[in-house]
């Protein structure tokens, strides 16, 4: 997401990201699921999510020297180039017993003297870009509001965990039974692939160019 925000590198590193930093310490408390991780037992083909006192988010603040308007103008361009304003979430952990994955990376980028990029990375597992959307918007209320709006961050918290969490119900079941897929357009079995918990999102596919 681009936001169209002249402003110098020492304002940026002094007043904007300690802002942001807050606003997103206090937006994730009330998204736990994004706060925490994916815990994959192998001894189970259940993962779950979970969240304890001490997890956290990986956060990048970068620079970039590409031209901003380049990026954001309306015409096309090679994806590739937007890669450099997306974070790669941490690698996944493994022991004995369990596998662990990262769930959520942010980075703010800075374009000096033109704007600024917030690009997300987030585990397919814990939701897709439509469910990731309303934490962004709680974020950004937050982050001009202060938390006294509660009221339009748990609008956003609903929105989060019917959009995310509440198929997840529904996938276990279809997932975890591994029978057959039956189209009804063709009536024709399908076999149904397991579910692979490492494939990530990159938010990239949109661009957005915001006015400040």
């Amino acid at each position: 997401m681009f936001f169209d925000f002249p402003i110098s590198k020492s304002f940026f590193v002094e007043s904007i990201v300690p802002k942001l930093k807050e606003s997103l310490l206090q937006t994730l408390k009330h998204f736990m699921p994004l706060s925490g991780i994916i815990v994959h037992p192998l001894d189970s083909s259940r993962p779950y999510s979970r969240f304890v006192v001490g997890d956290s988010v990986s956060l990048t603040i970068a620079e970039c020297m590409k031209d901003f308007n380049h990026l954001t103008g309306n015409h096309p361009r090679v994806a590739d180039e937007l890669y450099a304003c997306v974070p790669n979430l941490p690698p996944a952990t493994h022991s004995t017993d369990v596998v662990v994955f990262p769930v959520l990376a942010v980075q703010v980028t800075l374009f000096p003297d033109h704007g600024i990029c917030l690009g997300f990375s987030n585990h397919h597992a814990i939701g897709d870009s439509s469910s990731i959307v309303p934490f962004m918007k709680a974020w950004a209320s937050v982050n001009r509001f202060g938390i006294e709006d509660l009221a339009f961050v748990l609008i956003c918290l609903v929105s989060f965990c019917f959009l995310s969490l509440a198929p997840l119900v529904i996938l276990e079941k279809i997932y975890a039974t591994r029978d057959l897929w039956y189209s009804s357009r063709f009536l024709v079995p399908l076999k149904c692939v397991p579910y692979t918990y490492n494939e990530v999102i990159k938010g990239v596919g949109i661009g957005w160019k915001c006015c400040v």
